[in-house]
């Protein structure tokens, strides 16, 4: 964060840039899709920017903001599970995505950075950048968070997340032209095995310019039990309980060479979610995803979080390491 007026406004800023980026594309979209149909697919100069203005209002109980991300990447190649080439793409086609936007946090809990009783709710508005061939499109998203102390110093967090794309100017995309912004080119294609991956990507990509993409489930934060974007669609929703158990409390400096910081709690959370995702509304709640697990957690006077996450749900077990809490 830095301050551009003091205890005023403050800015948000990140870069994410690979030369090479693995990544794992499901065929199907919504959580009624298979976990076996997928490709995994290599990005090419993968570049994200994002910038965020937050003024603190009212002693950070009122935070409105504003937002701007742009993207751009190429598809380099597709691969099958048993990391055979499959597709390479033509060169030079580069895949680009911006949107702006803003939203408001409110915060009536007892502390920013590690709340233990009260409710937060952060609204965000995101205006999709205007695409040829791609329908118009925004997205709403909205959090609410409430804190229920238990104990001594416990906090039972209920959080209800919802993510909606709203097509303000709706299309049927030309499949020949998603081919090519993709650099493919299905037709000269050989193998079933490569006709199957290549149309399931451009479908993929037709989906997504016709219904737009609201905020996907699965990875670090919702249904931690599966993959990274593992549900996608134009319709999101989330329901998720952690019970969070405090220990140990008390200011304790260390020093682990790339990690410097003053720790104030160790944390064990039993956390348990569920979530759908669609394209169609009606059929958001028709199959809901669950994840259960525990985390264990070490707080510090920065207001960083240190996680490691062990969740369990219908396709297997993922752990994770990252850092600042799920929501």
């Amino acid at each position: 964060d830095i301050y551009v007026v003091p205890n005023f406004l403050y800015l948000q800023s990140f870069i994410i840039d690979f030369n090479k980026l693995p990544n794992r594309l499901y065929q199907e979209r919504g959580t009624k899709s298979n976990q076996n149909k997928y490709n995994d697919i290599v990005l090419d100069n993968l570049r994200f920017v994002y910038v965020r203005a937050v003024a603190n209002m009212y002693e950070q109980r009122v935070n409105p903001y504003i937002s701007y991300s742009n993207g751009r990447s190429s598809l380099d190649k597709v691969l099958d599970k048993d990391d055979t080439v499959l597709l390479t793409a033509k060169s030079g086609n580069k895949i680009k995505s911006s949107s702006y936007g803003g939203g408001l946090i409110l915060d009536f809990t007892d502390s920013v950075n590690d709340p233990r009783v009260g409710i937060s709710n952060d609204i965000e508005f995101s205006q999709k950048e205007s695409v040829k061939n791609r329908s118009d499109y925004f997205t709403i998203t909205n959090s609410t968070n409430l804190y229920v102390p238990f104990f001594k110093s416990s906090t039972l967090l209920l959080n209800y997340f919802r993510s909606r794309a709203v097509v303000t100017s709706k299309i049927e995309p030309n499949r020949s032209l998603i081919e090519q912004d993709l650099g493919l080119d299905c037709s000269e294609l050989e193998t079933t095995k490569e006709q199957d991956s290549c149309d399931a990507i451009v479908d993929d990509g037709v989906s997504s310019a016709r219904y737009g993409d609201a905020e996907s489930l699965g990875g670090v934060s919702r249904l931690r039990s599966y993959k990274n974007d593992r549900f996608k669609g134009s319709n999101s929703e989330f329901y998720g309980a952690e019970f969070r158990f405090n220990f140990f409390e008390g200011d304790q400096s260390y020093d682990y060479y790339i990690i410097k910081d003053i720790k104030t709690t160790f944390q064990i959370a039993l956390f348990y979610e569920q979530g759908g995702v669609s394209d169609d509304l009606k059929d958001l709640r028709d199959d809901m995803k669950k994840s259960s697990g525990v985390g264990f957690r070490l707080l510090n006077k920065s207001g960083a979080v240190y996680r490691l996450d062990i969740a369990n749900g219908s396709e297997g077990s993922e752990y994770i390491v990252f850092v600042g809490y799920p929501f």
